[in-house]
């Protein structure tokens, strides 16, 4: 079954991530950008991830996972290890805790997938396949960014002060927009 793609302001919400390797920091990256507060709970760190800690990007428990490091105030969590009998236990955690967690490459005790994701500035574009074909999302991707103008990021802004006092002349601006990028 398809997944509901839905979006979340994570402004100032928890997230942790369990795993310090590049896949945890592959999806640490891409979260960062939307304002997170992220733990990253792990035995050991890549020197990128550690980077992004003295940078004060991150909070980084070098430790093993213990289920006290779930507190009440968690929003999401990210388990990004090759242990499955340790994922299993963790999402069953978050299922029961109501926590939104994702085990990545283990879709079965996923509660929300990590899609590709397309983000300049405002626009941001979510594209999954359910899981059933990461490869086909990240080309999608590929393909879609190759077909966005390079001045979106101004349409969006110029609509967004348009939407408030003039309707109509939003209209006639997004429509000139799209008619010149085609010429």
């Amino acid at each position: 079954m398809a997944y509901f793609p839905i979006f979340v302001d994570l402004k100032d919400k928890e997230v942790i991530v369990i795993g310090a390797g590049e896949v945890a920091y592959r999806k640490i990256e891409t979260l960062l950008p939307f304002g997170p507060k992220i733990t990253v709970i792990a035995k050991n760190a890549i020197k990128e991830i550690e980077n992004l800690f003295e940078l004060n990007k991150l909070n980084l428990k070098i430790k093993a996972f213990d289920e006290t490091d779930i507190k009440d105030n968690v929003f999401l969590i990210i388990v990004a290890i090759n242990d499955l009998a340790l994922q299993e236990k963790i999402a069953m955690i978050c299922k029961n805790r109501k926590i939104l967690v994702n085990t990545v490459d283990s879709p079965k005790y996923c509660s929300f997938i990590f899609g590709s994701i397309i983000h300049k500035k405002d626009l941001v574009i979510g594209i999954n396949t359910s899981s059933k074909a990461p490869a086909v999302s990240k080309a999608l991707k590929k393909h879609i960014l190759s077909c966005l103008p390079d001045n979106i990021e101004k349409l969006i802004e110029t609509v967004s002060l348009l939407r408030k006092v003039d309707a109509k002349t939003m209209d006639s601006t997004i429509k000139g927009f799209f008619k010149n990028e085609r010429n």
